[in-house]
Formats: C-alpha cells, sequence, structure tokens
C-alpha cells in the first residue's frame, strides 16, 4: 500500500520502548496530555485502518473499471464482454459474483496485480464472513449451522430441544427474578450478540426472541436467561433449517409490515418487517417502537413510518445495479393505516392528533414508488416479527420466511 500517514494513541511505556527499538519513531505528547506516535502507514489494530484500507481498495477498484453502488459504498459494478460483475466488500474480504468465470479470473488477475497476495476460492459454495452460500440455478441455500453447531456445544452440553424461540411471556420482566451474577451476565451478553448475529443474517425466526434478549443484556435476571436458553435449545433442534433465496419470476419488491400495539411493560408497540426480492427474506427486523401511541393505528403507523425507508432503499439499491424495479410492494393488515396513507390526512377526532411525519408515505405512492395493500393477518409473514408465536401459526410464517418449500 502507499505510504499513509496515521497516529497512534500509545501509553508511556510503550513509548519508552519505541525510543529504544525505533528511534526514529519519537513519540510525542499532545495537547490533551496523550502520547501518540506518528505512523507511516496503517498499521493492523487501529481504528483508522480499516477506512483507508476502504479508501485503497476503492481507488484500486476505480482504477481498473469498477464504479461503486449509488446507495451502497460497499457494493462496485463492472461491465466486461456484456457482463456484470459484483464485488461486494467487508474491509479486506471480498464476495466477487459474475455469470462469466472468464471476467471473473480477470477480475481476480487485476487485483493481484495490486495486492500481490490474494486468497480466493471458486465455485458454488463460499463461506463469506460465517455464512455458507450454495448456489444454484434457480436458488441460493444460505446457513450458519457450523456457527449453531459451535455455540449448542459450548452454552447447551446437556442437549435439549424446544418447538418455538421463545414462550408467550417474552415480552414480560420479571422484577422478582434475582440478578444474574457478574460472569453469567458476561456469558449472557456474549451469547446474545452472536445470536443476534445469526438472526439477522440466516435465522430470523429467532429475530423476535432476540429483539428483546439486546434490551436485556446491561441487567439480565434469572428470568431472562431462561428466555436465551429456550432460544438455543430452538436452534439445537432446528438447526438444518436454513434460508432460501429464489427467484423464479423475476426480481421485485416485497415488504410485510406489521405491528403489536402496546406488548411491552411501558406499553410501547413492537415492530416486525421483512423485505424479499423474490422467494425467502433478504431483510428482517424485529423491534421495540419508540413512542407509546393510543390505539392499534397508530402502532402500524408507526412501524410503517420507521421501516418505509428501508423498502425504498432496497428498491433503489437494486435500481442502482442496473434492475428495473415495479414500485415496492407493502403489505398491511389495517385497512384504517391504508385509508389514512392514501388520504393523506386523518378526519377522525382519535387520529388527528397523528404527527404529520407519517404521511410521507402518500408521496410514495403518488411517486409511484410504493404500493400499499391489504393482506389478512394470519397472511401477514412479518406478524412472526412482532410477538412469541407459537404452534401451527409459527410454523407456518416461518416457512414463508425462509422459503421453506
Amino acid at each position: 500500500m502507499e505510504e499513509q500517514e496515521v497516529f497512534m494513541e500509545i501509553d508511556s511505556y510503550l513509548s519508552e520502548i519505541l525510543i529504544i527499538m525505533y528511534p526514529e519513531y519519537k513519540p510525542f505528547l499532545a495537547s490533551n496530555g496523550k502520547i501518540y506516535v506518528l505512523l507511516l502507514q496503517a498499521l493492523y489494530g487501529c481504528v483508522e485502518s480499516a477506512h483507508l484500507f476502504y479508501l485503497h481498495l476503492t481507488k484500486s477498484l476505480l482504477s481498473i473499471g469498477f464504479s461503486k453502488n449509488s446507495y451502497d459504498d460497499c457494493v462496485f459494478n463492472n461491465v466486461v464482454d456484456g457482463h456484470q460483475c459484483t464485488i461486494a466488500a467487508h474491509v479486506d474480504d471480498l464476495l466477487i459474483t459474475c455469470v462469466s468465470e472468464n471476467v471473473l479470473e480477470k477480475t481476480i488477475s487485476d487485483l493481484k496485480k495490486i495486492y500481490q497476495e490474494i486468497k480466493f476460492n471458486f465455485g458454488d459454495s463460499h463461506v463469506y464472513l460465517g455464512m455458507n452460500f450454495i448456489f444454484s440455478e434457480d436458488q441460493v441455500e444460505l446457513n450458519m449451522i457450523r456457527m449453531i453447531d459451535e455455540i449448542v456445544e459450548k452454552y447447551l452440553p446437556d442437549g435439549g430441544i424446544s418447538s418455538s424461540p421463545a414462550s408467550n411471556n417474552l415480552f414480560n420482566i420479571d422484577e422478582s427474578s434475582p440478578q444474574l451474577d457478574t460472569e453469567t451476565k458476561n456469558v449472557f451478553h456474549t451469547i446474545t450478540a452472536k445470536l443476534l448475529y445469526l438472526s439477522k443474517r440466516a435465522r430470523p425466526d429467532i429475530l423476535t426472541a432476540i429483539a428483546y434478549l439486546t434490551t436485556r443484556v446491561q441487567s439480565p435476571n434469572v428470568s431472562d436467561n431462561h428466555k436465551l436458553f429456550k432460544v438455543i435449545k430452538y436452534l439445537n433442534g432446528s438447526k438444518n433449517i436454513v434460508m432460501k433465496l429464489s427467484f423464479d419470476t423475476g426480481i421485485f419488491v416485497q415488504a410485510s409490515i406489521d405491528a403489536s400495539h402496546g406488548v411491552h411493560h411501558d406499553f410501547k408497540g413492537h415492530t416486525g418487517c421483512t423485505i424479499s426480492i423474490g422467494g425467502g427474506t433478504v431483510f428482517a427486523s424485529s423491534s421495540k417502537q419508540k413512542l407509546n401511541s393510543k390505539s392499534s393505528f397508530e402502532s402500524e403507523l408507526i412501524g410503517l413510518s420507521d421501516r418505509l425507508p428501508q423498502v425504498i432503499w432496497t428498491r433503489y439499491w437494486l435500481q442502482s445495479q442496473g434492475y428495473k424495479v415495479n414500485p415496492a410492494k407493502v403489505y398491511q393488515d389495517n385497512m384504517s393505516t391504508i385509508a389514512v396513507i392514501k388520504k393523506g390526512k386523518s378526519t377522525s377526532m382519535n387520529s388527528r392528533h397523528v404527527n404529520i411525519r407519517y404521511f410521507f408515505a402518500k408521496d410514495r405512492v403518488d411517486n409511484k414508488e410504493i404500493e400499499i395493500e391489504y393482506k389478512k393477518t394470519d397472511e401477514m409473514v412479518a406478524d412472526i416479527l412482532t410477538k412469541p408465536l407459537q404452534g401451527k401459526k409459527f410454523l407456518e410464517l416461518r416457512k414463508t420466511l425462509m422459503n421453506l418449500i
């Protein structure tokens, strides 16, 4: 890499070692009282290093013909011989896709001229950032079974399974339950963080439970710990369930946005959202609402306001990738909410207080960027992300969520 100037904060002990070993790297005392040393190039572990590498990688990719996706700074595209090659970057881990193997080879060859030491793997199966992608003609299978196995083996040595990731009392906080000791609390935090990573990528069926548990990592109690281990037991009994993404009928954006009213201990609602561009879920979220609402109608409106930007961004991202995309379909199960969005205002005494910022959706409807459609509650896949469902309904919605067909 070319020479870069980087300032690294060090302690006084390290400064003495640096003076002895490298006299030319004389640390200096800054006005804030901290000791710094000037590096000639980025050093692994510095906060700035990842950013500096990104700048260098961007410059390198632009130099060999790639351009950046207008809506994602970590996605680059290049058209060679009529074939589009796409690179997704996470620091120095690159996922490169193209229908032409010749274009892939040329891209790797160009990168080798800049970065001499490159490890790469061709084929239909790849492990990327802990995710195992298996490509076929009509679908992509995404699984993180290895991570689940590691979690179960380490934290659930005695085994055990559960039919669902959460009980009906998921959102209830048991104030009488004893607090966890420091060591167990740290383990609780670690497992929750790992499961959050898993749920946001390959197992959205546990996302509702994890959304609650992430709010408890600062002061978890024994009851919370039982809820956490119920999730692990569920994963142990369903580890072979994998996400399947398919595009049989083309690429189109569909979103399901749902909300549960007043389900938390402070009577705030909970929003669930799924986005697909074919079969399977490419984005899922489950989160406690930040505002209290007076009715289920208002909870639904808050949910739409919070999640529509992600739907609109997904459509823009696909367009920037070169796809022609119709207006995104947004499914909603509350007729009052749909009516208010289409009118752009409310005439009801019960909803006049609702802030006008929630009506930005009407502009998107008028501009033909989104279409709001009604769907029965029983068919709303996002319902699985708003409450701890059980039994048949949980299994049916999980099937749609994960594209288990």
